[in-house]
């Protein structure tokens, strides 16, 4: 064989060897040393006494008030006229008093009767017997606590304060002679 031509591909190998070489001791070059790996010998998972992972703090659910219509709704009044009663009740978030006769619907039921000094207001299946100065869930209309945590942002409007015992006691005495007007008429 010829001699120069067996040195010349020898050499050819060797180059092509050291060219595929070179670019693995590159890519080499540009990985993390010892410290990219270290993780891995800290954390191994089969070693008996490896540190335990720290349980993830869970952030606590958000609670998110159901909203209840008929507490913004508060019977304020009763008319007696010729062509019947009429309630008047008033919408706490907007400030509006609503006129109301017995079938009208407010909030998610409908009145079905009203009387002297009250009104029946029927939800679904239930109804309830609703006094003045009531909300429609048959709840004083006292104020409620300052909200807090989620929608605590939303404008709270200042509801009237419950009655004390001299006040009831005025009241139940211009009921008392208001019914008894209407009893002579």
């Amino acid at each position: 064989m010829n001699k120069p031509f067996t040195l010349s591909a020898i050499g050819g190998l060797v180059l092509m060897a050291c060219a595929a070489f070179l670019p693995r001791q590159q890519a080499c070059a540009e990985t993390p040393s010892w410290e990219h790996y270290k993780v891995m010998t800290e954390n191994n998972m089969f070693l008996r006494d490896r540190p335990r992972p720290r349980p993830v703090e869970k952030p606590a659910p958000r609670v998110v008030p159901v909203r209840v219509p008929e507490r913004d709704f508060v019977l304020t009044g009763i008319v007696q006229r010729e062509a019947g009663c009429v309630a008047f009740i008033e919408d706490m978030r907007s400030g509006e008093t609503l006129k109301l006769r017995p079938g009208d619907a407010v909030a998610d039921g409908e009145i079905l009767d009203i009387k002297f000094d009250e009104l029946v207001y029927r939800k679904g299946e239930q109804s309830l017997k609703i006094t003045m100065g009531n909300t429609l869930e048959g709840a004083s209309s006292a104020p409620a606590p300052a909200p807090t945590g989620v929608g605590a942002e939303e404008s709270v409007t200042p509801r009237a304060t419950a009655a004390s015992p001299d006040e009831r006691a005025i009241l139940e005495r211009l009921r008392q002679r208001r019914e008894k007007e209407l009893k002579t008429q």
